[in-house]
């Protein structure tokens, strides 16, 4: 899933909800994913 130009994807090593930059850097870990989701919506450094 993509929001802002961030991808939004489940770590099965990790167990947890990884936001990602367009150049593959974890920005942040969630348990949850509706919390994911709600932080990339509030990222919008990456918008092109």
């Amino acid at each position: 899933m993509k929001i802002n130009n961030l991808r939004i994807r489940f770590s099965s090593i990790y167990h947890k909800w990884q936001v990602i930059t367009p150049y593959g850097v974890i920005l942040d870990e969630f348990s949850k994913e509706d919390s994911a989701i709600e932080f990339a919506k509030s990222v919008k450094d990456f918008l092109k």
